[in-house]
């Protein structure tokens, strides 16, 4: 069974995979023309994602064991991964949809047919 402390370095773990997540999302978003807005819906889900890695820094690096520490910082991750899993998907959405409509350079079913 992992200790409160192992479980805190978990979380930030997993923390610091959705901030990075979260950049990526809304680096692409700033490069569509219609993407502004999710970009700084994102932009703001990545700044709260900063912030609860601090704070559970913050604990880990001070070799925090006491579980109620942790807990508040827990139940705003869950809070925070829900919220931010709406914008998630619309971002990978139109990033997926902007790439399939870009123009094919490669040997597609018409330049096969010519050989």
């Amino acid at each position: 069974m992992l200790t409160p402390l192992e479980r805190g370095k978990d979380l930030e773990q997993k923390v610091i995979k959705l901030r990075g997540e979260c950049g990526n999302l809304q680096c692409q978003m700033q490069t569509l023309e219609f993407g502004h807005g999710l970009a700084k819906e994102l932009g703001k889900y990545e700044k709260e994602f900063e912030s609860l890695y601090h704070k559970l820094r913050r604990l880990t690096a001070g070799d925090i064991q006491e579980e109620d520490q942790y807990l508040p910082l827990v139940r705003d991750f869950l809070r925070l991964s829900k919220e931010y899993d709406a914008p998630k998907q619309a971002a990978q959405s139109m990033a997926k949809g902007i790439k399939s409509k870009r123009p094919s350079t490669g040997g597609g079913p018409a330049k096969r047919a010519k050989k």
